[in-house]
């Protein structure tokens, strides 16, 4: 018996020497509970203005801990993250949809990034990729707040409710992605105007999502027709 418990005593300590030291960020509870959508979810939307019918379903979903490597190991930070790509396919015309095939949710500890395709950036190959796809980087639980500057801004706030095709859905983030398509700094071409609003409900994903942009005459409002999502 004694041989057994110093075994164990050992055993604990060699593994404790083995493990990472630093700092670790872990992923909330309520992130993970509310939107870490499993393979077999899926969304079904339908564009208010041209009708046309789309679904998006999860087609990757991928975690780990991201971590860095300073000269100290004791500053080290782990960071877990786990990310959703989601696949489009127009129900209208039956062939995947090109302007969906970036969807995806990206989680990080208290913090959700949405990703999504506002065009086909092949139609532009001389502007930057990040001005062709909304990377929206919203805190969990959702606040109030507004960053950015002249040239464009986020904003994020709470509906206590949102009733979209006759479903009302409770506890909705709204959030909402502007630019006025300045020259920044560092870019050789200008940033294309746009103005973005994404209607998101815990447990349930995105319910609505206006993308306007005038200088592709895109302009459509998705709005959640059915969903089954697993968590």
């Amino acid at each position: 018996m004694k041989n057994r418990l110093l075994l164990l005593i050992v055993i604990s300590f060699v593994s404790g020497c083995f493990k990472p030291v630093g700092t670790y960020n872990h992923l909330s509870t309520a992130m993970l509970t509310d939107f870490n959508f499993k393979q077999g979810s899926y969304w079904i939307y339908r564009d208010s203005l041209s009708g046309r019918m789309d679904s998006v379903f999860v087609s990757q979903h991928d975690s780990g801990t991201n971590s860095t490597t300073p000269h100290d190991p004791t500053e080290a930070v782990h960071t877990d993250y786990i990310d959703i790509g989601l696949s489009g396919y127009s129900a209208s015309s039956g062939t995947i949809s090109a302007d969906s095939i970036y969807w995806g949710f990206n989680l990080y500890p208290n913090a959700l990034n949405i990703v999504y395709t506002r065009y086909n950036p092949n139609l532009y190959p001389g502007v930057a990729m990040g001005d062709g796809i909304l990377d929206y980087n919203a805190s969990y639980p959702f606040t109030a707040s507004t960053s950015g500057d002249s040239c464009g801004w986020n904003t994020s706030s709470i509906l206590s409710s949102l009733t979209v095709n006759n479903q009302e859905f409770k506890n909705v983030g709204y959030l909402t992605c502007v630019s006025i398509g300045c020259i920044r700094q560092h870019y050789s071409v200008p940033a294309l105007a746009f103005s973005d609003e994404i209607y998101i409900c815990p447990k349930v994903g995105i319910i609505k999502l206006s993308v306007k942009h005038p200088l592709d005459s895109v302009y459509r409002v998705w709005e959640l027709v059915r969903y089954n999502v697993r968590l």
